[in-house]
């Protein structure tokens, strides 16, 4: 609810939220993996969901 009401959350547009604020890589409840946030990872994923459902956005 906090990412969609509070003014503050504007300034971490994309970013990994967590308890009412910005996460950071790391273990625990309010981090998250490294591996999570890789734009090599993220581009083969996009690639794949383009071929598997047979659109491009590109």
């Amino acid at each position: 609810m906090w990412a969609a009401t509070a003014p503050e959350a504007d300034a971490h547009n994309g970013c990994y939220l967590a308890d009412c604020g910005p996460a950071a890589p790391g273990p625990g409840e309010q981090g998250y993996e490294p591996w999570i946030d890789n734009p090599d990872t993220a581009g083969r994923l996009w690639e794949l969901s383009e071929r598997l459902v047979g659109l491009s956005f590109g």
